[in-house]
């Protein structure tokens, strides 16, 4: 018995040093925990679009404009129109600013707008190739912010918002569209799925256009694509105004798939630049906003200051959620030699408490380069 007795303490002893009779190598390590999806029940889309030559509408796409707004509405009311083309991006992972614009075509895009009355908006219609959606329709309004480059070269930055239509034969139950000028721009779009929990079909790249179609504008600005994290609400309004309420948040750079340009939802986050909102008191279904954004220009630190709105709409989604949309102008910046842009928020938050978000919001700053 004694023998028994002192071999069990052994085997005790042996167990407690491997740690505590688990897998030896393992004592003391957590589970791991799964990956935080930061998208929500939609997906992000973000493309970088340039001007189509020709850039003249085809008759089908005036076809599209007039069934939107109406013939008679269409010949009393001067039509924008621009073609366009998208393409997946790249972007440098140590600030955020998009890099390799051109890489693979995704696909044609077109915009219409006529002024609306009595608004600073224009009523406004397109569509654009998602992949494996093909082309969705989106209708909203556009905000244009003419400015100068360097006080003299005028440049007209559009902010556009738009509800994407459901194509439930692709999976599609709709969404948000958020652009960043036009001819050349940003643009993103939250695609909500119609069976929830799945993702878009799979679709490979369509064959590339001549490259004397895709155009080049002579102030083309330069863009940051961003995601939000680690925001928080102040209980003190810091350098808001009275009566506004404090966001601050950290900006990630984000991963976008070269083949679909889907951003990767399970992408780590790593703070490359930070940013302060404020949010006005509700009105209707909008909120006055201002924004600072600190980032960094070719290695250069630069603070950006932007003034506007959001948008707060309704979501395929579900009830528990709002589509945040937020269209902000260029006021000024630390470096006196930037003199335009624009600043876009797309994202949810949550019905309820519509100041709190409910995923990793997306940002688009694009700003004039220097004067020649």
């Amino acid at each position: 018995m004694k023998a028994a007795t002192a071999g069990a303490l052994l085997l005790v002893l042996l167990l407690l040093a491997c740690g505590g009779g688990g897998v030896p190598g393992m004592a003391g390590q957590e589970p791991e925990e799964p990956p935080v999806d930061l998208d929500g029940p939609g997906r992000y889309y973000v493309f970088r679009t340039l001007p189509h030559r020709p850039r003249q509408p085809t008759s089908e796409q005036l076809r599209r404009c007039y069934a939107h707004f109406g013939l008679v509405g269409g010949l009393l009311t001067s039509f924008v129109q621009t073609n366009a083309v998208s393409f997946a991006f790249s972007s440098d992972p140590d600030s955020g600013l998009v890099s390799g614009e051109t890489a693979t075509y995704l696909g044609p895009g077109f915009i219409c707008a006529r002024p609306a009355l009595n608004s600073d908006y224009t009523e406004a219609y397109a569509y654009a190739s998602i992949p494996g959606a093909g082309d969705i329709d989106a209708q909203g309004n556009c905000l244009i912010s003419p400015q100068l480059q360097g006080g003299s070269t005028p440049a007209a930055f559009v902010g556009c918002r738009m509800a994407l239509q459901p194509k439930i034969e692709v999976n599609v139950a709709g969404g948000l569209a958020v652009s960043n000028t036009v001819s050349g721009s940003i643009f993103t779009a939250y695609v909500v799925p119609a069976q929830a929990g799945t993702e878009l079909p799979a679709a490979a790249p369509p064959p590339r256009i001549p490259e004397e179609e895709i155009g080049a504008l002579p102030n083309d600005p330069d863009f940051w694509v961003l995601r939000s994290f680690d925001e928080s609400l102040p209980a003190d309004s810091g350098d808001c105004a009275a009566g506004e309420t404090q966001r601050l948040l950290a900006l990630s750079p984000v991963e976008a798939d070269a083949q679909t340009s889907r951003l990767n939802p399970w992408q780590p986050l790593r703070r490359v630049a930070g940013a302060r909102l404020c949010l006005g008191a509700a009105g209707g279904t909008r909120r006055s906003a201002t924004a600072s954004v600190d980032l960094l220009r070719h290695g250069a630190p630069l603070r950006v200051e932007a003034s506007g709105d959001c948008d707060y709409l309704e979501t395929p989604a579900g009830m528990h959620w709002l589509q945040q949309a937020c269209v902000l102008r260029f006021v000024r910046a630390s470096d006196p030699a930037v003199t335009g842009g624009l600043l876009t928020i797309s994202g949810l938050v949550q019905a309820q408490a519509p100041l709190v978000p409910a995923n990793s919001q997306v940002w688009t700053l694009s700003l004039l380069p220097p004067a020649p």
